[in-house]
């Protein structure tokens, strides 16, 4: 069971390379993705034209570094991720002719993307960014997974292509790194930016389920997969709802392979409940492991999980946090990002992934489930808004007129109001305008009144959002956009920045690309109601899920920043100031005006940290390196 774990990748494909000193690059991309890999760094030039950089996290096949060649040397191949599937497609190599000197997954992509070719993608069933390339004719190959877990950024100027895992490499190739502001508009929205986009003009992401192709001349991306949009006759939706557990078990056990110890992350909610319980079905050895907050008792959970734990006779271990480590964790976690990603629950996963280190390098969590079986409760106010009863316009009017906009996620009444209040505004729009308040996190109507309205006429910015609205489907709209645009951009964004920070593996189950696309067959109406959501998962694990579990409100994995923004991230955000680039994005009297500014981010702690963490970025990475690249 030998994996390529989670690696770095970067590269250059130019004419002019070795004008570029290669070799000095080279080492400085290497050095910047150290985490990602610390066991093995590898850097190659390539016919002249290519440079291909890799870091690995965890040898285990001295054989298996890369870059990796193929037994001709004429195809190169450096990978980020796993195939977990390799072991079938290997035999259907052998059976072809293929003979293998390693016991690695790297291999077998290897020779299935010789084989296959771009089809080789739609038989990986994993997570990864790949960069393949083709001696003879000279042309490069990039891909991503089908739902965006493993990154893969690019630039292109004057035929020149660099692409890496992380933007710190494409910055320690000394590309322009000149701010995209409509992008960043856009995150004060979502508080990511969202695939294609990124914070810096002229780097895009590849998206998910995606390949670019370029031979030096032109630039070809093309999609090689997309959820199902079927319609099943009643018979075969039972079969498909009668396989999920099954498919779910398959993709558990594939994902628990490993040479290195596995654990799970257990919150005491229903999607990590159920990943432990068929880990431990399969290595009944494994352990969860639980971090706990003694002096933060609303966001503890570790009773819970613990009672599941002890109720199946699984391995737990509750690890206590105390307020001060999550503190100190803030400035580690948003030192590790790139570009500017305002999920506070990031702070927490950076804390539960360091604390877990010391015992393990891959865990299972429960990420996905959310967005595959509809668990997020804008999926209950999608359903109910959709139907104009008095009882809705009631809600509507008195949730516009009587609530105040002064309110946080610390507590459950102040939730409950927010919630009210997002329906209430929600209730009036329509289609892509619906889908687009419910999911930003920052009151839409509110960033609009506080961005420089240049920015929101700007062409650039109305481009992209008219790409957001495109990926809108009105069949399955609200789970299968949020795939396109919440999944990639915010939840697998956090799963691996906050995993490759700590050098730890996180695998999700859930992703699954055969069960996702047998759950997405299946009606929404299966899945949530106004009243009930992830119905279709809690009947499925109804014999393995309690009723302590079952019935237990939904509880984001959260950390206390309205008590922090009224004590010392406050005063960190005053003592600093604005940075110089917020006056491109706030319009003036705000900008010129910061105390206004404050008080209107006081009255909601998620608007105060999208602009504390984007101030920190600013203040912090990319002040001394503006506009100094070589390559504009």
């Amino acid at each position: 069971n030998i994996f390529n774990f989670m690696c770095g990748i970067a590269g250059i494909y130019s004419e002019f390379i070795n004008n570029l000193n290669p070799d000095y690059i080279a080492k400085n991309v290497c050095d910047s993705l150290i985490q990602r890999g610390p066991d093995f760094q590898k850097y190659e030039i390539i016919n002249s034209k290519l440079l291909f950089c890799h870091t690995r996290l965890s040898i285990l096949d001295q054989a298996a570094n890369q870059p990796m060649w193929d037994d001709s040397h004429r195809y190169v191949l450096i990978l980020n991720g796993e195939i977990f599937n390799y072991k079938d497609i290997k035999s259907r190599l052998i059976s072809l002719g293929y003979k293998f000197i390693t016991s690695s997954d790297t291999e077998v992509a290897l020779y299935t993307l010789i084989h296959f070719g771009n089809e080789a993608l739609e038989m990986f069933n994993g997570f990864f960014s790949i960069a393949f390339y083709d001696v003879y004719e000279n042309k490069l190959l990039l891909a991503r997974d089908r739902f965006g877990d493993k990154p893969l950024y690019y630039f292109y100027n004057h035929g020149q292509l660099f692409f890496a895992s992380e933007i710190k490499a494409l910055r320690a190739m000394n590309i322009s790194c000149d701010y995209d502001y409509s992008a960043i508009a856009l995150y004060l929205f979502l508080t990511y930016i969202p695939s294609p986009f990124c914070a810096f003009e002229n780097i895009k992401k590849l998206p998910p389920a995606s390949y670019l192709i370029y031979d030096g001349d032109k630039i070809i991306i093309n999609k090689y997969y997309n959820l199902p949009t079927e319609t099943l006759n009643n018979d075969e939706v039972i079969t498909n709802i009668n396989n999920i557990k099954s498919l779910l078990e398959k993709s558990v056990q594939i994902r628990l392979n490993a040479d290195v110890p596995v654990g799970t992350f257990l919150s005491g909610g229903i999607d990590s409940s159920i990943i432990t319980f068929l880990a431990h079905k399969f290595n009944p050895d494994i352990t969860a492991y639980t971090i706990s907050f003694p002096d933060l008792p609303y966001y503890d959970e570790s009773i819970i999980a613990s009672k599941f734990a002890i109720d199946n006779n699984i391995s737990h271990k509750i690890i206590p946090i105390e307020e001060k480590n999550l503190v100190n964790s803030i400035n580690n976690a948003i030192n590790y990002i790139d570009e500017p990603y305002a999920d506070s629950s990031a702070i927490a996963l950076y804390t539960l992934v360091n604390a877990v280190k010391p015992f393990v390098k891959v865990v299972l969590s429960g990420d996905g489930a959310d967005e595959l079986f509809g668990g997020y409760n804008k999926y209950r106010a999608w359903a109910r808004l959709n139907e104009k009863t008095c009882f809705n316009k009631l809600i509507s009017f008195g949730g516009k007129n009587f609530i105040w906009d002064n309110y946080n996620s610390n507590n459950f009444f102040s939730n409950k109001l927010r919630q009210l209040k997002k329906f209430s505004n929600a209730f009036d729009l329509q289609g892509f305008n619906r889908y687009f308040y419910l999911t930003a996190i920052n009151d839409v109507f509110f960033i609009n009144k506080i961005l420089n309205p240049d920015i929101i006429q700007s062409h650039e910015f109305n481009e992209k959002i008219n790409l957001l609205q495109e990926k809108f489907i009105e069949d399955q709209n609200i789970l299968a956009t949020d795939f396109s645009i919440v999944l990639e951009g915010d939840m697998l964004r956090k799963t691996d920045l906050m995993g490759m920070a700590d050098s730890t593996e996180i695998r999700s189950p859930f992703l699954d690309y055969e069960l996702v696309d047998n759950v997405f067959k299946i009606p929404n109406s299966f899945k949530f109601n106004k009243n009930t959501n992830k119905i279709l998962i809690r009947n499925t694990f109804s014999d393995v899920l309690p009723d302590y579990i079952l019935n237990k409100p939904k509880h984001g994995f959260e950390v206390p920043i309205k008590k922090w923004m009224n004590d010392f991230l406050l005063n960190d955000f005053e003592n600093k100031g604005l940075n110089s680039n917020f006056k491109f994005i706030l319009n003036k009297n705000l900008y010129y005006n910061q105390n206004n500014l404050i008080k209107f981010a006081k009255n909601s702690d998620r608007l105060f940290y999208t602009l504390y963490v984007l101030n920190d970025i600013w203040n912090r990475k990319y002040e001394q390196n503006q506009n100094t690249s070589n390559f504009k």
